[in-house]
């Protein structure tokens, strides 16, 4: 039944009741683009051996509601673009969906932009493997039950819910991600997501974590106390843009290959307070713009990170305004080769130790747009050689030999 349909135009009522197909394998494309059609009877419809729904209601822009748990699809392995732009769909039945060959549902309803909420609780998807941008731009979409949700060989979960501006509840209760290996830009611009809770996900074989929450600008605070991501490499721009954010708590993660910080806490303008306690950084090569225009952060403790491998620290601090003091003592810089604009346009900071920064190489714009007109500086005789010029007037400077 391939492209059985496809481009009917003015086709606007499809009963497929009681059709008894047994050896139908594809439904690819069936009702592609056939944007007048309101409703689908499929009664009874036998597609019990249906392996490729993928495309199958393609662009059905006048499609308000379907029940698929009218027709059977025990052995469909492909639901790849199967709603997309379905943009009158305000609801849809799969509660106790039974898909237990089911691999693929990536950008199974993207672009539906009238579905409201969503019941995926009690789902059998055992042999699911990726839900990649599943409701990308479901621009109406306020809340999906994912509880008891079983995926055990889920392996990608990269934007499930990007762009969905209005999700607001996400119910993750016994929801089986224990294979998942990226979560990138997962929740990428969610703006009306407030809390989240993120305890019911196992996330021990994640990798990325990359834009997870980026423009999350309603989310007010995050505790990850509960993961473990023993196995993760990639937290850069996590929380990028998350304008509401006032705290988190990362403390006692157990994180012996995460590498990448860059970005991560960038323009979160009214973050005052991180947990950084026990935090393992054993691997940790660069953290870029970690805190950059973090404007109301007073203070950070960075005195558990274990920086051996830390190559790259530039505009760390760049534009924390209400920054006035930092320890960095405990630093190794035996890798480091950037520190440019670390504290630049920092105009409340009155103490500063990098005693242990012993770089030989240039080194530029370290304290430029300090206005603060005194303060305690404790440096490396070796750094203090390359950045005198830079060193505020006024400031007390003690030199580490």
């Amino acid at each position: 039944m391939d492209n059985m349909f496809t481009s009917c135009l003015s086709l606007k009522i499809i009963d497929l009741s009681n059709l008894n197909a047994p050896n139908l394998k594809s439904m690819k494309n069936t009702f592609a683009y056939c944007s007048s059609v309101t409703s689908f009877n499929l009664n009874n419809f036998n597609a019990r051996n249906v392996t490729d729904m993928s495309y199958t209601f393609y662009s059905c822009t006048s499609l308000t509601y379907i029940d698929l748990l009218s027709f059977h699809i025990e052995k469909v392995v492909d639901m790849r673009y199967m709603f997309y732009y379905c943009n009158s769909l305000t609801s849809i039945n799969i509660n106790n969906l039974n898909a237990p060959s089911l691999s693929y549902i990536d950008y199974m309803f993207e672009r539906c932009e009238k579905l409201i909420s969503i019941n995926f609780s009690n789902f059998n998807g055992k042999n699911l493997t990726s839900m990649n941008y599943l409701f990308r731009k479901c621009n109406l979409l306020n809340s999906i039950d994912f509880s008891n949700f079983n995926s055990p060989n889920l392996k990608s979960m990269i934007g499930v819910f990007y762009d969905c501006n209005q999700l607001k509840s996400i119910n993750f209760n016994n929801f089986n991600s224990q294979n998942v290996i990226d979560m990138n830009s997962m929740f990428y611009n969610c703006r009306a997501l407030e809390n989240i809770n993120l305890s019911f996900l196992n996330v021990e074989n994640v990798k990325t974590m990359s834009y997870m929450f980026y423009n999350c600008k309603s989310l007010k605070s995050i505790d990850l106390t509960s993961f473990n991501i023993k196995n993760l490499i990639n937290m850069t721009h996590m929380f990028d843009y998350c304008e509401s954010l006032t705290s988190a708590d990362l403390s006692n993660l157990e994180n012996p290959q995460l590498k990448y910080m860059d970005y991560m806490f960038r323009n979160c303008f009214s973050l005052k307070m991180i947990n950084f306690n026990n935090f393992d950084t054993q691997d940790l090569e660069s953290m870029d713009a970690l805190f950059k225009n973090c404007s109301l952060l007073p203070t950070v403790d960075l005195s558990s990170f274990n920086t051996q491998n830390l190559r790259n620290i530039t505009s760390l601090f760049e534009n924390c305004l209400s920054l006035t003091s930092v320890d960095l003592s405990k630093f190794s810089t035996q890798k480091l080769r950037r520190i440019n604009y670390i504290f630049y346009t920092c105009p409340k900071l009155e103490y500063i130790d990098i005693s242990s920064f012993d770089l030989k190489t240039a080194t530029y714009y370290v304290f430029n747009k300090i206005i603060g007109s005194k303060g305690i500086l404790k440096i490396h005789e070796n750094l203090e050689e390359q950045i005198k010029d830079q060193i505020p007037s006024g400031w007390t400077t003690t030199i580490n030999k």
